[in-house]
């Protein structure tokens, strides 16, 4: 245990205090002096921080790949590269572009790359979008396409997936256009045991779907529980698992191996096998699901654990769980030092921890409330008190690691989530037996599927049914009353804070006051589910108290609906005039079909947000005639103590001119500006009059027609503008003394003098 935790301060230290090579060298040097004049633990524990220090050091900071991004810089390169594809190709794109191109996507090991005419040797992987018949698992491949690193997350909560993939070792991607650039020059490059695995993946997945050819949905649930095969069509049941705290059984990690050798031990005992033969029987049965699976790192961790306590009973070594796990650890992180900071490497080995040291605790606390007297003795129990004394143990064991289980991961799911779930209690109590089930006939329709496919299909449908028996329950479990909430990470919260999303030309945007949250806008359907609702939850809303809809425009307010459906907010409102928008009439159905009323606004109107905060409305005024709905948008201004932010939406030339003719008074702190579809806006007149000190500006879509004013141009009049293509979200904090806005992506902050 000393070495694992030596290895891991040593790994957190190299990745906060990053040093030259012979700053490392030196200190290794040290370490290792130090352990040959002393031989003591405290020296030792030394050499492998020093040790450790070194890999991560070299794993992060001077790895292959990470030199490459930077010698491709922030606006990218073209490339050539030659390599072997290490993942299984994927599709990629929309099924219009499909019908035109063919791509796919697969990660490939470079081994030679070519930049600006220079070929460099290294070894390093990244992700490949190909263009033509997609290459196998293996093949040799020469493809030339742009080059670039891959974009951080530009919004606050969503998934960060170029960090992700960085800790993975993948820094860039290669997209290529033309199907020429893309070449397979041999197959069978790879590694024959990957190859093998993926065919017999492909083999399982056909035996696991037999028969379930009309329920998709039942067979792409099994596929995931027992193959670990992921998919887009499975996102909603994701959520639902997540919601539930059973995303565990999504992956294939320790439970699936500790059940996978539960069952292995079930099918030998009989046989009359001794534990010799049954753990030489099991350790290649749990290599070959590890290879099947497709080596995910959980499942990995899992079976490296699993080699390490069978291999104990090999070597007639008494089983020490500490030590088993410690030596998993060590292994692992030896092997690659970016395991440490990846979410699953922290879950797994926190919840095994926790295992081990909370079930007993919990157990002997819970067994003796459901058992007879303890002073009566077992001999003169009743049979039915023998009866329940099973069940109870039984119970009191289940309650038990479900308790320390939901306990060790709750401040990281809060954390890494933002969401805590006290169904997961209940859910885990009636899932894990349905998924050792589902684990279990999976096996059993792989095994038999070959030689008997009428047992193997009568086996899928039982699973079938079991699958939605679990999708069920937990159904069930996620509407319980406080079942699941989200909360935001602990930080000093300012009176008033705005946060202004980056979804392209549409628009969305949080605002928080003395505690109540409004949102304006929610931009198209797509982005409300990948960007705003998982802000929102980030931010630990669950519930809205006012939601503003500018206009019809679907880039607004195409995920109006289920921002209605996941927040419900208190009350909601939208533009006085009406327009011709399919979105904005499917909308108002929706909300008349759920017995939900909304609120027409026009010029004049107030509403009213806390004591001193109110939004107004300046425009449109009632029975404006205009032909366009960006020329319909609502412009608001919230004051907040005296302090003001104008939102302008996707106003163009002719709202401005309305505006500058019949609002005297336009100032405002900050102008949140949109972009309107086809005509000119932030013009010279009206900044005049609003006079900002910062003006956050939308950035362009593919849509608009005429040429909106850049940042120069926009801040011809003294403002500070944050475009929102380089800054990303924009966050304003209001506070007595000052107020500050700043950008997400760059290091761009605006402080304002005191207030």
């Amino acid at each position: 245990m000393g070495l694992a935790v030596f290895a891991i301060l040593g790994i957190s230290l190299a990745d906060l205090w990053p040093q030259s090579t012979a700053t490392v060298w030196s200190l290794e040097g040290a370490a290792a002096l130090l352990h040959l004049l002393r031989r003591r633990t405290g020296a030792c524990w030394l050499l492998t921080a020093a040790t450790f220090f070194a890999l991560h050091h070299f794993h992060r900071h001077w790895s292959p790949a990470r030199l490459i991004s930077s010698r491709l810089g922030a606006t990218g390169q073209p490339v050539w590269v030659e390599g072997v594809v290490a993942t299984e190709p994927e599709p990629a794109g929309s099924s219009a572009s499909s019908s035109i191109l063919l791509r796919s996507r697969c990660t490939v090991r470079v081994d030679e790359i070519r930049i600006d005419q220079e070929r460099l040797r290294a070894v390093f992987p990244v992700l490949v979008t190909w263009t033509g018949p997609a290459p196998r698992l293996g093949d040799r491949v020469r493809l030339g396409g742009f080059g670039e690193n891959l974009p951080p997350a530009r919004n606050p909560g969503t998934f960060d997936s170029a960090r992700y993939r960085q800790r993975t070792g993948i820094y860039s991607r290669v997209q290529t256009r033309f199907e020429r650039d893309c070449q397979v020059l041999a197959h069978g490059a790879g590694n024959a045991w990957v190859a093998w695995g993926v065919e017999a993946r492909h083999w399982a997945k056909t035996q696991l779907g037999r028969g379930l050819e009309e329920q998709p949905q039942s067979a792409r649930l099994i596929d995931s529980m027992v193959l670990g095969v992921r998919g887009e069509s499975l996102e909603e049941l994701r959520e639902l698992f997540q919601t539930t705290g059973t995303l565990h059984l999504f992956a294939v990690s320790g439970l699936n191996v500790a059940m996978l050798a539960a069952l292995v031990a079930v099918l030998l005992k009989p046989l009359g096998t001794g534990p010799i033969v049954r753990v030489l029987l099991t350790l290649p049965v749990l290599g070959a699901y590890a290879l099947i699976t497709g080596g995910g790192p959980s499942c990995v961790r899992a079976t490296l654990m699993g080699v390490l306590v069978l291999g104990g009973i090999l070597l007639a070594r008494r089983t020490l769980l500490p030590n088993q796990l410690a030596a998993a650890g060590c292994l692992i992180l030896a092997w690659d030092t970016n395991q440490l900071f990846l979410p699953g490497f922290q879950f797994s080995f926190i919840l095994v921890i926790a295992l081990m040291t909370g079930v007993p605790w919990i157990q002997t606390r819970l067994e003796p409330l459901g058992l007879p007297d303890p002073l009566i003795p077992r001999t003169l129990w009743t049979p039915a008190q023998r009866v329940w004394a099973r069940v109870w143990s039984t119970l009191a064991a289940s309650l038990s690691v479900t308790a320390t289980a939901w306990l060790a991961s709750l401040l990281l799911m809060a954390g890494y989530f933002h969401i805590v779930a006290p169904g997961a209690l209940l859910a885990n109590l009636l899932a894990v037996p349905l998924a050792f089930g589902i684990l279990a006939l999976g096996l059993g329709s792989v095994s038999t599927g070959a030689f008997a496919p009428g047992l193997g299909m009568l086996l899928n449908e039982t699973n079938a049914l079991l699958t939605r028996v679990l999708v069920g329950a937990l159904q069930l479990c996620a509407r319980i009353p406080g079942s699941h909430f989200y909360v935001e990470s602990p930080r000093l919260r300012p009176p008033c804070e705005i946060q202004v999303l980056d979804v392209g030309p549409g628009a969305a945007a949080h605002v928080r006051v003395a505690g109540r949250d409004w949102l304006v806008d929610c931009g198209s359907a797509a982005l409300y589910a990948s960007v705003v609702r998982p802000a929102l939850r980030s931010r630990g809303v669950n519930r809205l108290d006012g939601l503003i809809l500018t206009h019809g425009d679907a880039a607004h307010v195409a995920g109006a609906a289920e921002a209605v459906a996941d927040f419900a907010p208190t009350q909601i409102f939208e533009s006085g005039l009406g327009d011709r928008s399919r979105t904005r009439r499917g909308f108002h159905r929706q909300l008349a079909a759920a017995g939900r009323g909304k609120a027409l606004c026009v010029r004049g109107d107030t509403l009213p947000v806390a004591p001193g905060v109110f939004w107004e409305v300046l425009y449109p005024p009632a029975g404006l005639a205009r032909a366009t709905a960006d020329d319909k948008a609502l412009v608001l201004r919230l004051t907040a103590d005296g302090f003001r932010v104008l939102w302008t939406s996707d106003s163009g030339f002719n709202t401005e001119s309305w505006l500058v003719e019949n609002e005297p008074d336009l100032h405002a702190a900050i102008l949140i500006k949109g972009r309107h579809e086809r005509d000119f806006s932030g013009t010279p007149e009206f900044l005049a009059r609003v006079n900002p000190q910062v003006i956050i500006a939308a950035a362009p879509g593919w849509r608009q027609t005429q040429p909106d004013p850049g940042s120069d141009a926009l801040g011809g009049q003294g403002a500070v503008v944050f475009p929102q293509e380089r800054s990303g979200a924009v966050l304003v904090r209001i506070e007595p003394a000052q107020w500050t806005v700043a950008g997400f992506l760059d290091a761009q902050i605006f402080r304002s003098r005191a207030r």
